[in-house]
């Protein structure tokens, strides 16, 4: 008998040390929370600055993986385009990396009945020390469905490109998601979404499903 149990406690000890210090296999998946919090403020006429914060929460949403902040200007050239110009300084807290970054957006929107189609194209650069820089073009198809003034439900995809990179395939990531949008007032709408990201052409891929909300504050 005590032999039996020498036998058991042996190989649960052996079982848990074995999945400690063993190899992570990709790809891997990860289950993660983002929130975000926007101030958005009319400065001159079609000109807004926007102000924003947001925290990823990751390994299954256990840990505070990213913080980003983001701050720039968006114009309005006409109902259907507007274009934009920001700074983001992201945190990446369990990497302890700290990244300057850019980008530029462009976008276009165009209503049909009760639908919103909304295309955004975005040239992102990613700044890392003593390393070369990131540079991605991500182009997101948004659809909005406008049941009623309250709330819209919502689809969306976006796909990360990889340009001035000669390793290999280009194509690195993509986002689907599909959500509801809350216009609680004329000043503030809340986005609740659930999300697939991707990752591909890399050997330490990582799948994650997001669960998301955004509050965003329109100052006019």
């Amino acid at each position: 008998m005590r032999v039996n149990q020498f036998v058991i406690m042996f190989s649960a000890i052996f079982l848990l040390t074995s999945n400690l210090y063993a190899k992570k296999s990709y790809p891997m998946e990860d289950g993660q929370t983002w929130g975000s919090f926007q101030i958005k403020k009319v400065v001159l006429k079609n000109l807004d600055v926007e102000l924003s914060q947001e925290l990823r929460y990751s390994d299954y949403s256990t840990k505070l993986n990213q913080s980003l902040t983001d701050i720039g200007l968006s114009y309005k050239l006409s109902n259907f385009f507007k274009v934009g110009l920001f700074y983001r300084y992201r945190n990446l807290i369990l990497d302890e990396e700290i990244r300057d970054e850019v980008y530029a957006n462009a976008s276009f929107k165009y209503a049909w009945n009760d639908f919103t189609f909304t295309d955004r194209a975005r040239l992102h650069i990613k700044f890392r020390d003593d390393d070369e820089t990131i540079n991605n073009f991500r182009n997101k198809l948004k659809i909005d469905y406008n049941t009623s003034t309250f709330v819209s439900p919502f689809i969306e995809s976006e796909i990360f490109y990889r340009f001035i990179y000669e390793n290999g395939d280009r194509v690195t990531q993509a986002r689907y998601a599909l959500g509801l949008a809350f216009e609680i007032t004329d000043y503030l709408e809340i986005d609740t979404y659930f999300m697939r990201e991707q990752e591909y052409n890399t050997k330490k891929a990582i799948h994650s499903n997001i669960i998301g909300i955004d509050f965003s504050v329109n100052l006019k």
